[in-house]
């Protein structure tokens, strides 16, 4: 579960991109990126439907994940008096021994992005060739200002950060389950 949710959510979020990178073309500035909102929005329910339903990726992979953590910490007696990242061919890394509060973080960082573009103020701008020439939302005016503020910029560059930190652990760990002795080379969920 943990892997699937998390890999459609890595999916997600280059679509995500993909899409976000309208913000640089275009002419007016803008013009593309507000385009893009715009069409999304336009699906009206479904697009809701696909919000509550990556929401409920999101509840998944993170009440499985803290599960799991919590198993994983209950099923030894004793800590460990010293945990040093291992030599060799040892995989441990910052990342993979942060990764619950990593994971936090990020889910924080989510729910503000979330709530400051989403639910954030409303403008309306006007495009001839968008919408028939009838207003749409503004959210390149938003982003713009929002990211003249330089707190703002600096939690995105932490939470990014940190968010690319996660592919590397899914890599280690799909590695890891092919090369497995046991494993014969198939993957299983």
């Amino acid at each position: 579960i943990i892997a699937v949710t998390g890999i459609s959510l890595f999916l997600f979020l280059i679509v995500h991109l993909l899409g976000n990178i309208t913000i640089f073309t275009g002419s007016p500035p803008g013009r593309d990126f507000n385009a893009y909102a715009h069409f999304l929005e336009s699906f009206g329910i479904l697009f809701t439907i696909a919000e509550l339903g990556l929401l409920g990726f999101f509840g998944l992979h993170i009440t499985t994940s803290l599960y799991t953590n919590l198993i994983n910490y209950k099923s030894r007696k004793s800590r460990y008096a010293v945990s040093n990242f291992a030599g060799g061919k040892s995989k441990k890394t910052y990342a993979s021994t942060s990764m619950v509060i990593t994971g936090v973080v990020v889910m924080a960082f989510l729910i503000w992005h979330v709530l400051q573009f989403r639910f954030g103020p409303y403008y309306e701008t006007i495009y001839l060739s968008v919408n028939g020439g009838e207003p749409v939302r503004d959210l390149y005016r938003l982003i713009t200002e929002e990211f003249s503020n330089i707190w703002v910029v600096l939690g995105y560059t932490v939470a990014l950060s940190l968010l690319s930190s996660f592919p590397d652990i899914v890599v280690y760990l799909f590695k890891s389950k092919l090369s497995h002795p046991l494993s014969n080379g198939e993957l299983s969920f």
